[in-house]
């Protein structure tokens, strides 16, 4: 499983913090990794595809496979 972190899609590039965060919440750190892929239906095309109506709901976080990178 290693070699998913390795992936070009997984790249942690420095990104823009925000200067809303609440008071309540910890610092964001310099660089990070969260992804994911929607649920798809059951019948689907190969590769998935939105425009293709493929997912159940494109903007649904889908937990069952995700790839989290924490900065240590």
């Amino acid at each position: 499983m290693d070699g998913m972190f390795d992936d070009p899609a997984t790249d942690r590039t420095p990104l823009t913090k925000s200067n809303t965060l609440p008071e309540d919440e910890g610092q964001l750190p310099e660089t990070y990794v969260l992804a994911t892929v929607a649920e798809a239906n059951p019948f689907h095309n190969y590769p998935p595809k939105a425009e293709n109506n493929d997912y159940k709901d494109p903007n649904y976080f889908n937990a069952g496979f995700f790839i989290f990178a924490p900065d240590v």
